[in-house]
């Protein structure tokens, strides 16, 4: 019987002399032959008969032409192709060396600049095949050979031909791609496949080069596609800690799941890496702490990263360079060690002489100081000064030194380079006294400007605006040292600063930010005084400080409008781009902001330096508002590396478990916290909610602080969250009962602590699907309007005053008690908006919101509810029922009624935001579920009922009908595909 390298052997002779067979894949069989012609060697890849079948003959010659015109130094060449005796071949040349697959055999990992080198080879072949249109769809160590130490990627032939025939694939028990390198749009087979494929694929291996495995890994390929699907790898630098921690983020970034959210190119991808490896191998990670009542509270502090001297950090690639956009780097400084200060403050002088100069904008010294903190400098050079910069977008960056000539003076030199080229632009040099700082850096300013071809417009020399040697050297220490994190002691010198010049603007505002991160008092009012001396701020600095006002006083469309002036002044402004991405997280739900593109914007933010906690969090906590818990995961596991015993690590580690799948860890964190004060306890089981949106898990973190060894206190506010989220569950009977729990809990230390659990209780009245027997109804109404919390006899209007109205008003719109209703609605319009929060006037507002549910009047619901005045100054101080929850989600209902779909979805996806929505998280999936059934959209549809089971897991018994429509829809969905 003649064997297949016999017929081959035939079929070829007088062409090709086939010597061997030098290995199998899952798509071909290669042979070492002579080519007789040419008398060379060469590889001869030969189909596999189904293979070839599939393609058939004439549809591989037509396609396999497109990939023999692709001429580059990484890509192995074409040399002929053809049909014979039933094969269907092509001819490439023998590569003596080994695959990138033997090496990785032999020696596990590679070193690091090395794997960068070969990744950059690979994406170089793979760009040029992009651009011409071709896409690999099988990049693996086997299908990259090594040739002189460069990396050669071969089996384009077969790519191309395979994947037009890739229908009938399937039928011979055949899929294009192997399974560890496939990225999730390829597993699926759900969209035509992109670059993004290879950029995916090229990652893997790029992921295997440095850890010694891919990402995932499993017993058999099934396994394998479903971690691809579902989870997400673990940071390349947890693995392997010498990998630089941007190398890191630029491999899980080019592993995304969506394709969009990898970089835009594989030659990005590339670039990303190089750029990665230049820096600093990682030590041990450091991070910046900060306080549980900060994230209670959200205190004006958060205003002040995006404003002003906050660390940022994260990863989505550099801008467009814009010749433009100036970064001005700290100098270095070489004089007396008291002064040295000068060095890295130089920065805020030089950037404001510059910034708006023309077309000149100059990248926020914080930003600048953030880079070079991690890369462990503390003054710029001309090589990290152009890296830097490309990150930054900016076209153009200065470095300096500072040198002391005599006991009081100084020469300062600085050199202008563009960051395209590398090359230098100009030079500028003054000398001066020490006292005289400002007029030094003035005629610097003015021979940058020179040297940056600016002419003949002028320059405000005056934008630190103070005449003041010592107040101008004090606020210099104190930006030293709150870019340090010693906020106590910035607030000190800003202190001094302000009193040395009480008109001195840009310290008053510094101050009020210093003061936001310290307990050191400083002056009360610094804010106010910053205001009123915003006419001696350059027009960047008066927004910001304005901005910051209207985040005090609760105006988040305020602060939206000084942001986006910012934006629109130098849309690459980070402080502007995290000012209003922090804006949106806080307050977008109470305005129905979308979230569309915010993670985007986060993304970007933290680009801009790769060390800050915050920006992560409010990362996480964008995605999970989305459900995007593959973003929760990278989010919070840079976090962790950052600060991993920050206050809200616990959370963030069983957050991650979760999404793992990993119940054992769980158990332990939870076993490890269980011993925790309850308030610890309370504040864990609040930011789950904010990280992962599983009332389970939440509960059973709030079950942990009702434990009777923890404070009273602390265990009244456990069991009124662990109410909520029973109601969260489905479970009203349960949460009925810890309400009563918690009242009772309260009332030994709070009368008025009883009262909000009762009022709690009672607004189980505007629960969707049910509510609390009537009986019970009456008499929680009975209990609300004979309560007497403690007040100040003759006192004003309080917080109570308003909370009982509004409770009592909503309760009796659902008894049908329509002029009792609007009655309680009139009292609240009667009390005084000023005398305290929440506006009572828009709390009446909701109870005629609910009347109008009440009375299927949706109309009349939006025109109460859609334009509510979002009371951002009792978001701050947190207090519970402001957040408007139950609203919102009728808002939504009232909006699908009249046909505004788009609306209505924009308004449920809010109802996942603060730690009260958990209650109406899962019937706000209810209704999005109905809308895109209804819509014809049937993926989102199963994916929303979906979610609302696996909240309302097993729910009071009342709710079993409701559960069973929605696995009989979930049945009709699926046999409808």
């Amino acid at each position: 019987m003649t064997t297949p390298i016999e017929t081959l052997t035939a079929a070829l002779a007088g062409r090709y002399a086939i010597q061997r067979e030098l290995g199998q894949g899952g798509m071909a069989t290669v042979y070492l032959a002579h080519d007789d012609k040419h008398d060379r060697s060469v590889a001869v890849k030969v189909l596999r008969p189904e293979l070839a079948s599939a393609i058939g003959a004439d549809r591989f010659l037509q396609e396999i032409r497109v990939t023999a015109n692709l001429q580059h130094p990484n890509i192995l060449p074409l040399f002929d192709s053809g049909e014979a005796g039933g094969f269907l071949y092509y001819v490439m040349p023998y590569v003596e060396g080994e695959s990138l697959r033997q090496r990785i055999d032999r020696e596990r990992q590679l070193p690091i600049d090395e794997a960068i080198e070969l990744a950059r080879d690979v994406a170089g072949a793979l760009q040029h095949a992009h651009d011409a249109g071709v896409v690999h769809r099988d990049i693996k160590p086997e299908n990259v050979l090594l040739r002189d130490g460069r990396a050669v990627v071969t089996d384009f032939g077969i790519a191309l031909a395979a994947a037009q025939a890739n229908t009938r694939l399937t039928d011979t028990g055949l899929s294009l791609g192997t399974p560890a390198y496939m990225s999730p749009e390829q597993a699926t087979a759900d969209r035509e496949l992109t670059a993004a494929t290879d950029q995916y694929a090229l990652a893997t291996v790029v992921y295997e080069l440095l850890a010694g495995d891919p990402p995932f890994t499993g017993s058999n390929a099934q396994a394998v596609i479903a971690k691809i699907l579902t989870s997400t790898p673990t940071p390349l630098h947890a693995v392997r800690p010498t990998v630089p921690a941007r190398v890191s983020g630029a491999i899980a970034r080019a592993l995304e799941k969506t394709p969009t959210d990898r970089y835009e190119s594989v030659r990005a991808f590339g670039d990303a890496l190089k750029s990665g490896s230049t820096g600093p191998r990682p030590t041990a990670a450091v991070g910046q702490r900060f306080s549980k009542a900060w994230l209670a509270a959200a205190t004006v502090a958060v205003i002040a990263i995006g404003t002003v001297l906050r660390s940022l950090g994260g990863g989505n690639g550099a801008a467009t360079l814009s010749s433009d956009y100036v970064a001005i780097f700290p100098f270095d400084y070489q004089g007396d060690p008291s002064r040295a200060f000068v060095g890295s403050g130089i920065v805020e002088l030089m950037s404001r002489a510059i910034d708006g100069v023309g077309p000149l904008r100059t990248v926020d010294p914080a930003a600048i100081r953030a880079q070079l903190a991690q890369e462990g400098q503390d003054a710029g050079d001309p090589i990290l000064g152009r890296t830097i910069s490309e990150e930054m977008g900016a076209g153009r960056y200065v470095v300096g030194s500072i040198v002391q000539s005599g006991a009081d003076r100084v020469l300062i030199t600085a050199t202008a380079y563009d960051a395209t080229t590398g090359e230098e632009r100009g030079r500028a040099n003054a000398e001066g006294h020490h006292d005289s700082l400002q007029v030094v850096v003035n005629e610097l300013a003015l021979q940058l400007a020179d040297a940056f071809g600016i002419s003949g417009v002028p320059l405000d020399l005056n934008v630190v605006a103070t005449a003041s040697p010592e107040a101008l050297s004090a606020f210099l220490r104190g930006t030293v040292a709150f870019g340090e994190g010693r906020y106590s002691d910035a607030v000190d010198v800003y202190v001094e600063a302000v009193r040395t010049d009480p008109e001195f603007a840009l310290a008053w505002f510094r101050l009020a930010n210093a003061m936001t991160w310290s307990e050191n008092p400083g002056i009360p009012g610094a804010l106010d005084s910053a205001v009123r001396f915003q006419d001696r701020l350059s027009e960047r600095d008066r927004r910001f400080t304005l901005a910051l006002k209207a985040w005090e006083d609760g105006r988040p469309d305020d602060i939206r409008r000084h942001t986006q002036a910012i934006l629109d002044r130098n849309p690459e402004d980070w402080g502007g781009l995290w000012e209003q991405a922090n804006n949106e997280v806080h307050f977008g739900p109470l305005f129905g902001w979308s979230t569309d593109g915010l993670k985007e914007r986060w993304d970007r933010i933290l680009t801009l330096a790769p060390s800050d906690v915050e920006g992560r969090d409010h990362l996480a906590w964008t995605a999970s508002r989305r459900d995007d818990h593959t973003t929760v995961a990278r989010a919070l596991r840079e976090y962790l590396e950052l600060s991993p015993d920050n206050d809200n690590a616990p959370a963030a580690r069983i957050t991650l478990a979760a999404i793992d799948g990993d119940s054992a860890a769980i158990e332990a964190e939870l076993t490890a916290i269980a011993s925790d004060a309850g308030g610890e306890l309370v504040n864990t089981s609040v930011d789950l909610q904010r990280y992962y949106g599983d009332p389970h898990l939440q509960q059973r973190v709030a079950a942990l602080a009702r434990e009777s060894q923890h404070a009273t206190h602390w265990r009244g506010q456990a069991a009124q969250r662990f109410g909520a989220l029973a109601v969260a569950q489905g479970h009203l009977t349960e949460a009925r009962q810890a309400f009563a729990e918690a009242a009772a809990i309260n009332a030994e230390v709070d009368t008025l602590g009883a009262f909000w659990s009762d009022l709690r209780y009672a607004l189980l009245a505007t629960m969707p699907f049910a509510s609390p027997p009537v009986g019970t109804l009456d008499s929680m109404r009975q209990q609300l309007a004979t309560a007497e919390p403690p007040r100040t006899p003759g006192g004003p209007a309080t917080a109570f005053d308003a909370a009982q109205r509004y409770a009592l008003g909503v309760m009796a719109a659902y008894a049908g008690e329509r002029d009792v209703a609007l009655r309680y609605a009139d009292d609240l319009e009667a009390l005084p908006d000023s005398l305290m929060k929440p506006h009572p006037r828009d709390l009446a507002r909701r109870v005629r919101g609910h009347l109008a549910t009440a009375e299927d009047r949706p109309d009349d619901v939006i025109r109460e509810l859609e334009t509510l005045a979002a009371d951002g100054h009792t978001y701050i101080e947190g207090g519970w029922f402001t957040w408007r929850a139950a609203e919102r989600l009728l808002l939504a209902r009232a909006l699908e009624a009249v046909g505004r779909d788009g609306d209505a979805l924009r308004w449920y996806e809010t109802v996942s935001a603060g730690n009260d929505d958990v209650a109406y998280k899962a019937p706000s999936h209810f209704y999005r579920g109905e809308i895109y059934e209804r819509l014809g959209d049937h993926e989102r549809a199963l994916d929303h009922y979906g979610r609302f089971l696996a909240i309302w897991r097993d729910p009071d018994p009342e709710f079993a009908p409701l559960v069973e429509d929605v696995r009989d829809r979930m049945t009709r969905l699926v046999e409808g595909r």
